[in-house]
């Protein structure tokens, strides 16, 4: 047989995201379980055997209940053989009362959440594999939970055999003080599994779209969460064949979009430009963070707060940054500003005669700060 696996993770359903608006709150926190209620119907319609979520299915441990019953309800209604759920480091099973002893009270018995370290075979589920999974005890750690696997020679026998883990993979996802469960890819191939399903990194590993040979995956979040997300989300489609290497294809997933621009103007042209941004993707499910700077004439002030207003009616979010952006200085402003024959008016008609603008901005701006009115 061949085997079939939709391979997500981080999800980190029940994030509170406080940083924006309440509408904007409620937006991302409901696509969060959108998106995992429409990655089961693509698993189901692809006919996948095995639905992974390698870590942090929740952002933390105070989730609400009805929140926990819905994602159960949703993954109940995956048809394959089983749903496995890996405890994360967001998500950690101590096992204390945490939010897998409550997921745990009306599970679906074809969702199993791996929170102890030892193997779970498939072969009641007419799968010839086995998982081993590396879940998260507490939510920092200086060692990843890869040791207790046994060497090849004592594993169960199978086709199979699957490394699920949740940590930091080291080229991957830089972990400096080594909190994240840190592991690095020789680790993982010394263990010599057939697939390792990886969790922790928000972005995908590897990037191709699609790829053969590839035995280390990383899931990364099906759900943009923020301005250091800047991907569209996404699962992997993983294909097992016997005694062949694992087909894997990224599946796109996301509903809302991120972007961080940052754009230097100098005139009319550049301000119609950012218009353009626009044109991209789908504004009414983006959140852009537009960070502008270089120096314009006051009258062109009147066309930018159009095209921010714009912007901001067609965005889902708008976040301005425009405080490195200078107002240009010209002869106008000095006359308007400065009474005749002082010495800032003199010394800015000097530079304005000279042309030396970058001087001329730099006397403006002490100018201003030694005499702001």
């Amino acid at each position: 047989m061949n085997l079939r696996i939709y391979h997500t993770g981080d999800l980190h359903i029940g994030m509170r995201f406080t940083h924006y608006p309440e509408t904007i709150r409620d937006l991302l926190g409901d696509a969060r379980i959108q998106v995992l209620e429409n990655m089961v119907a693509d698993a189901n319609q692809r006919q996948c055997h095995l639905l992974v979520v390698s870590g942090d299915l929740f952002d933390h441990q105070n989730v609400a209940v009805k929140t926990v019953s819905r994602v159960q309800d949703i993954l109940s209604g995956f048809e394959g053989a089983l749903v496995l759920v890996l405890p994360g480091n967001h998500d950690f099973d101590d096992g204390m009362q945490n939010i897998w002893s409550r997921f745990g009270r009306t599970s679906h018995s074809r969702i199993h959440v791996a929170g102890n370290t030892e193997a779970i075979p498939l072969n009641y589920f007419g799968i010839p594999a086995v998982i081993y999974p590396c879940p998260c005890d507490q939510k920092h750690s200086s060692q990843n939970r890869l040791a207790w696997i046994p060497p090849k020679e004592q594993r169960p026998d199978a086709v199979w055999h699957i490394g699920v883990a949740h940590g930091a993979l080291q080229h991957l996802s830089p972990d400096m003080e080594r909190r994240y469960f840190n592991m690095t890819e020789h680790e993982l191939v010394a263990l010599d599994m057939d697939l390792w399903l990886m969790g922790h990194t928000h972005k995908s590993y590897p990037t191709q779209e699609e790829i053969r040979g590839q035995r280390i995956f990383n899931a990364g979040t099906p759900e943009p969460d923020g301005m250091d997300c800047l991907h569209d989300g996404g699962a992997w489609l993983i294909e097992l064949e016997d005694q062949k290497a694992p087909s894997a294809w990224r599946i796109k997933t996301g509903m809302y979009r991120f972007m961080d621009e940052s754009v230097s103007i100098h005139g009319p042209d550049d301000i119609r430009r950012l218009s353009a941004i626009l044109a991209d993707g789908q504004p009414e499910k983006t959140l852009l963070r537009l960070t502008l700077s270089g120096r314009i004439r006051e009258d062109d002030r009147i066309e930018l707060e159009g095209v921010r207003q714009l912007l901001e009616k067609k965005m889902l979010y708008l976040e301005w940054v425009d405080h490195a952006l200078q107002t240009k200085v010209t002869r106008e402003m000095v006359e308007r500003e400065f009474t005749k024959d002082s010495f800032p008016h003199a010394w800015l008609m000097t530079l304005l005669e000279r042309q030396d603008d970058a001087a001329l901005q730099i006397a403006y701006e002490m100018i201003r700060e030694v005499n702001p009115s």
